[in-house]
């Protein structure tokens, strides 16, 4: 059963759902480490990432995504990634070592 363009609803925008387990203390870090645009929602915004925080009813329901399995079939030799991931964020690679620096200085 096939759709055609015109029957198709326009998505718009995807914006992942963090459970995080302090709410307003996860607001500070997207808003003042790396600089989202952060309302009382807990819409955070920056560029292309765009999440909506929510508070976690227990701090046990935070926690990463596992660790995917390892596939050959992308286009290259690399066959994924050896720790779990939740969300990929394209950054240029000239900036990247000053991000490194800026998420690093947050944990001091």
């Amino acid at each position: 059963m096939g759709t055609t363009n015109e029957s198709k609803t326009t998505f718009h925008d995807t914006l992942q759902v963090r459970l995080v387990s302090d709410f307003r203390k996860s607001q500070a870090w997207y808003r003042d480490v790396l600089g989202c645009e952060v309302n009382d929602w807990g819409h955070a915004i920056r560029g292309g990432m765009k999440l909506i925080l929510q508070q976690a009813r227990e701090e046990s329901d935070v926690r990463p995504n596992a660790a995917s399995a390892k596939r050959d079939t992308y286009p290259t030799d690399w066959t994924g990634p050896d720790l779990g991931w939740d969300k990929f964020i394209h950054v240029k690679s000239e900036e990247f070592d000053r991000l490194e620096q800026v998420l690093k200085a947050s944990r001091a």
